[in-house]
């Protein structure tokens, strides 16, 4: 709210386009070293698998350091340089705060939480002082991003490497388990922002592209909700077997945005003029059909996990690259017609596609049925309801 409030919908448009790539860069680069850290666990134990994922992301970092230097020296250009500070960040940040994931869950969370609580704070400040400048709003996102790495490594003593704990086969296998999951990672960023990217080839407009942009970052805040249970899913299914647990999270979370999404047909262009401005009005029709296709991709958020903990990355990324590839198709046809709106369709279209191929394939390898889901659901609610 505050971003937008900031920047208006035009510069909203270049913010977007300047987070989409640089989220893009950090995803493909990173190898998915953390990724490996729940297999590694119980391949190695827990300390040899910390020390050894921890040297390689610090390995990374580094290297990324000199390498992203360079293309800034010979770019000379603003926003790249932006792009690859930011996603330096980002690259330490996201596998850092992963593993603080599965040491610490709870502690990880008020870390998220307190951060996202100054990042508010320092945007007020922004907003109230009259700075609307877009590469100052870039500063404190990467001022955000490094506070958590920070406090997170710290916490789980990632900076202290032990070197009787290195092992040579750990590295390799960190590397196994990671590559295929950074693919996946990228795949599923692509699934959900290669709209952006088609309305970029395209030559939308700044405000198009914004448009898109507002329908994605409020797309996001829904997903809150499933990103909390998904985060709950890599925890548990880390520990155990997750399956018959994660098709009664999957109902839940899908009635949950199905009420928000009621909530937000009625009152939603509403809420955008209100909280962005009145010139954000114009979005509802692409966030409304944006926020209707997270019905189905609910179930590839739950899903997915117990693939990736299990080792098994590759047949995620299978069955999203069908997804990724519909998604792609679909806006480049429907992106010239419709813009922004078109990108929206083309998202309700790839979402659909994936919750199903996920849904049908995690049913049939787990021996599940829908109908016991139900069930399950409905005893819950009964035990609930004697409480």
């Amino acid at each position: 709210m505050l971003i937008n409030r900031i920047l208006g919908l035009a510069v909203r448009g270049e913010y977007t386009t300047i987070t989409t790539y640089t989220n893009l860069l950090q995803t493909a680069v990173n190898l998915g070293l953390c990724f490996a850290y729940a297999p590694m666990m119980k391949k190695y134990g827990k300390e040899v698998a910390k020390h050894n994922i921890s040297l390689l992301i610090w390995l990374q970092a580094l290297l990324y350091a000199a390498v992203f230097a360079c293309i800034g020296v010979v770019c000379r250009q603003y926003d790249v340089s932006a792009m690859l500070v930011l996603g330096w960040l980002q690259i330490i940040n996201n596998q850092v705060v992963f593993l603080a994931l599965i040491d610490d869950i709870r502690f990880r969370n008020k870390v998220l939480l307190l951060s996202a609580f100054i990042y508010a704070i320092v945007n007020i400040g922004q907003m109230i002082l009259g700075f609307r400048e877009l590469h100052l709003v870039i500063v404190i996102l990467c001022g955000k991003t490094l506070l958590e790495a920070v406090i997170c490594s710290l916490h789980s003593r990632l900076l202290i490497l032990d070197r009787k704990l290195f092992d040579r086969n750990a590295m390799m296998d960190t590397l196994k388990y990671g590559v295929p999951t950074a693919l996946l990672a990228t795949l599923i960023l692509l699934n959900y922002n290669v709209d952006v990217y088609v309305l970029n080839y395209f030559h939308a407009s700044s405000v198009q592209v914004g448009i898109y942009g507002v329908a994605y970052s409020l797309a996001n805040m829904l997903w809150f909700i499933p990103d909390a249970f998904k985060e709950l899913v890599y925890n548990k299914s880390a520990r155990g077997n997750a399956a018959r647990e994660t098709v009664v999270l999957v109902m839940v979370n899908m009635c949950i945005c199905a009420v928000i999404c009621v909530g937000f047909a009625v009152f939603g262009e509403a809420f955008l003029g209100i909280m962005y401005g009145d010139e954000y009005r114009v979005a509802f029709p692409t966030v409304m059909t944006v926020f209707i296709g997270i019905l189905p991709m609910v179930a590839f958020k739950l899903i997915h996990p117990i693939y990736v903990n299990e080792g098994k990355s590759l047949i995620v990324v299978g069955l999203l690259s069908v997804s990724v590839v519909a998604n792609i198709v679909m806006a480049c046809f429907l992106v010239p017609l419709y813009a922004a709106f078109g990108a929206a369709l083309a998202t309700v279209g790839s979402y659909t596609v994936c919750g199903l191929l996920f849904s049908m394939k995690f049913l049939k390898d787990y021996h599940l049925k829908i109908r016991t889901g139900f069930s399950d659901c409905l005893e819950l609610i009964h035990r609930y309801a004697k409480r």
